[in-house]
């Protein structure tokens, strides 16, 4: 089920982009794919 996991990180991508509109550079995108 690697394309599953591929489409979850793809659209957990575009959610933080949204929950954090200040900062959505890279900081949140590499906490979130720590935490998760």
């Amino acid at each position: 089920m690697p394309d599953a996991a591929s489409v979850t990180e793809i659209t957990d991508e575009p959610k933080l982009t949204s929950a954090a509109p200040g900062n959505r550079l890279s900081p949140p995108k590499r906490i979130f794919a720590g935490d998760t």
